[in-house]
């Protein structure tokens, strides 16, 4: 009696802790999944904001862009006078108004071109950094995926380890109720021979 109930203590005891080892190392498992789908989503913002930084950038460019085509429209008006003077260049008496008038537009004109040349060179600095956003299409459409199926691999997990619980204790109860069958049994034929000795010796 005393080594069956050893035994089956014994065997419950190991239950018991194969199951706390097979909970701790799922729940670790789950930790570190959960940890590196948070690192991705980390680098997968940070990807967003160097790509919105990158936009702006391109908005500042264009608009720089679009000053100088103003700037160039703007010189087409005095280029065409200077054409329209080819007939009274004899006369340059005449002329030194409309030549001063044109100094004084052409000044206007370096002033803006001198405005517009740190955009320019910032639009330089940008090349090599455009070129390398174009690298970034494949590894962030890989991290989209795994964004996308970070909520599956969560379910999964979770149903797993609900399952395997649940087995667990289904094998703990089913070892508990044929532990204590063999001992109700093994005690009522202790009780019969106990019995048929006494009828015996009566």
């Amino acid at each position: 009696m005393k080594s069956a109930r050893n035994s089956m203590w014994r065997s419950m005891t190991c239950m018991v802790v194969l199951v706390c080892i097979t909970g701790c190392g799922t729940a670790s498992m789950i930790g570190r999944s959960t940890r590196a789908l948070e690192t991705t989503s980390k680098t997968m913002n940070e990807t967003r904001d160097a790509l919105r930084q990158t936009d702006e950038a391109l908005r500042q460019t264009d608009q720089t862009m679009n000053q100088l085509v103003e700037s160039l429209d703007k010189l087409g008006a005095p280029m065409q006078k200077l054409g329209n003077l080819a007939a009274p260049m004899r006369n340059l008496s005449a002329l030194e108004p409309s030549m001063q008038q044109l100094g004084t537009r052409l000044e206007g004109v370096e002033n803006n071109l001198q405005r517009l040349e740190r955009p320019l060179e910032n639009v330089a600095g940008l090349i090599g950094p455009l070129q390398n956003v174009g690298g970034l299409e494949e590894p962030l459409q890989d991290i989209a995926s795994v964004g996308r199926d970070k909520g599956k691999v969560m379910a999964v997990l979770s149903a797993l380890l609900v399952a395997w619980i649940g087995a667990t204790f289904v094998g703990v109860y089913l070892g508990f109720a044929v532990g204590l069958r063999r001992m109700r049994r093994r005690d009522k034929l202790l009780a019969r021979r106990l019995r048929a000795k006494v009828g015996k010796a009566t």
